[in-house]
């Protein structure tokens, strides 16, 4: 059930019962927050992140010891675009420190932009393997995001710590310079 089927239920109901005013006042604090979070993930106002899927997990534990620090790689091996549909692969590397034990996800990120800038992207990738700096912040927090969450149900069977979710990252400006 949607948000606003569910919404629409409760307007229906809420001056009946003070339960149901309150539900609809919370469903319309849900509904605007949902909204809100929906222009994070854009870019130019068009991009979205529709989804995305891992391919590939593997965690390994290679010595006992101490975890004394983890260091988080995200290199994205592909982009391909079909009309205004991107497709963004990549490997998440996370390794402990002292070669305690690694982490890598490989999967892709799906996006949507207007045609025109799609093709610009991927022209963009071809060319010198770059993402727009705003495209590659949304994206590299998408994927962030999602192996960080997926990861940490994965390292626990080996006995690994959770990788832990970095701030929101944003690219500065010049090559190659990252700052959190």
């Amino acid at each position: 059930m949607s948000v606003d089927s569910m919404l629409k239920d409760a307007k229906l109901t809420k001056t009946k019962h003070k339960i149901a005013k309150t539900t609809y006042l919370k469903l319309i604090i849900i509904k605007r927050l949902h909204k809100n979070s929906l222009k994070r993930f854009t870019f130019g106002g068009v991009t979205m992140i529709r989804g995305g899927k891992i391919n590939s997990v593997e965690a390994k534990r290679e010595k006992p010891g101490a975890i004394k620090g983890l260091s988080i790689n995200i290199a994205l091996d592909n982009v391909e675009a079909e009309g205004k549909n991107i497709t963004i692969a990549y490997t998440y590397n996370a390794n402990y420190e002292d070669k305690v034990g690694i982490l890598k996800i490989q999967g892709e990120i799906f996006a949507e932009e207007d045609e025109k800038t799609a093709k610009e992207i991927v022209k963009t990738w071809k060319d010198k393997k770059t993402l727009p700096e705003k495209f590659a912040e949304l994206v590299l927090n998408s994927i962030n995001y999602t192996c960080g969450t997926n990861g940490t149900l994965v390292v626990r069977t080996v006995n690994l710590s959770p990788p832990m979710i970095p701030p929101r990252i944003s690219l500065a400006k010049g090559a190659g310079s990252a700052k959190a």
